[in-house]
């Protein structure tokens, strides 16, 4: 490996590990807290009814 590969893999280690923070401030400051409350009844009957096809042929 010469220095030029040894700068870029350096660089993009450090934007990688930079992007990772970042995301994890930001996932942090806004999703951590957030809930969704799920009514398993409603739920059930979504995920058990046959889709309708609305397209007429």
């Amino acid at each position: 490996m010469n220095i030029q590969d040894r700068t870029l893999l350096r660089k993009l280690i450090w934007t990688v590990l930079i992007k990772l923070v970042a995301l994890s401030v930001l996932w942090w400051l806004f999703v951590h807290d957030a809930q969704v409350a799920v009514n398993e009844g409603a739920a059930a009957r979504q995920l058990l009814t046959p889709a309708v096809s609305t397209t007429q042929e």
